[in-house]
């Protein structure tokens, strides 16, 4: 059914194209004819070629402005399929890494006594093992967990506190463009009011809501709307220090 829709908006995406295609060729062989008219002094006044340019400008532009929200859409559509996908996985970082090691098993071992989940057996687990090649400066790789069953995926996440004071950390296992967005929300926001849940940002704002964040445009109007609240904010204390209240 995924796939079917996917299919269906690239097909859709792909005729407002070839639509578009089709009426700015149109309209600029129209544009052409009449400007070689109008210098050959037989064709259309030099002010309508004017007029009829910049209407066709505005089509231009209003129409780019649809192919990118069109392709914003089909893009955020990928993520969810991608995000859905690994929905049942964890990333633990920092765990030892050493030669021929058994992955699952000393996975197991943390997730159930430090972790204390104790039916986060081997047995669990549909597949974990580290990521990449090893790195030259020895330092260990993350490993990647999928798990069979994503209520246990879900409990095993909510306990990841446990892990505070260790030098391993758990994280969701993001897509590149939502760990970029994750970085960029907790560098404008902080790192303690940013965490992720389901493969969604979620930030508290310095007024105090908190906001589900997916897209880079989410993200910029929440800075920009997190700016003009600390302006409005800040002109109402001036206002209040220049006009105290008689007591």
């Amino acid at each position: 059914m995924a796939t079917q829709n996917q299919d269906k908006t690239v097909d859709i995406l792909n005729k407002t194209i070839a639509d578009l295609t089709t009426t700015f060729t149109s309209q600029l062989n129209d544009f052409q004819r009449d400007l070689q008219a109008s210098k050959a002094g037989t064709g259309t006044p030099l002010d309508k070629l004017t007029h009829d340019f910049d209407a066709f400008r505005n089509l231009v532009l209003s129409s780019l402005q649809c192919l990118q929200s069109q392709v914003r859409a089909l893009m955020v559509f990928n993520e969810h399929q991608e995000m859905r996908r690994r929905r049942k996985m964890l990333l633990l970082h920092g765990v030892p890494e050493s030669n021929n090691e058994d992955v699952p098993q000393v996975v197991s071992k943390i997730l159930t006594e430090t972790l204390l989940v104790p039916d986060a057996s081997k047995d669990a687990l549909n597949r974990c093992h580290r990521m990449g090649s090893t790195a030259k400066n020895n330092k260990p790789r993350p490993i990647v967990i999928k798990f069979i069953d994503v209520a246990l995926r879900d409990r095993v996440w909510f306990k990841k506190t446990s892990l505070k004071g260790s030098d391993i950390t758990m994280s969701e296992f993001l897509i590149k463009s939502r760990r970029d967005l994750f970085l960029a929300a907790r560098e404008q926001f902080g790192i303690s009011k940013c965490w992720t849940s389901g493969g969604s940002i979620r930030i508290i704002t310095p007024g105090g809501s908190r906001v589900r964040v997916e897209t880079e445009a989410d993200l910029k109007d929440l800075i920009e709307s997190s700016k003009n609240q600390a302006a409005s904010s800040s002109k109402y204390e001036t206002r209040s220090k220049k006009h105290p209240k008689n007591k």
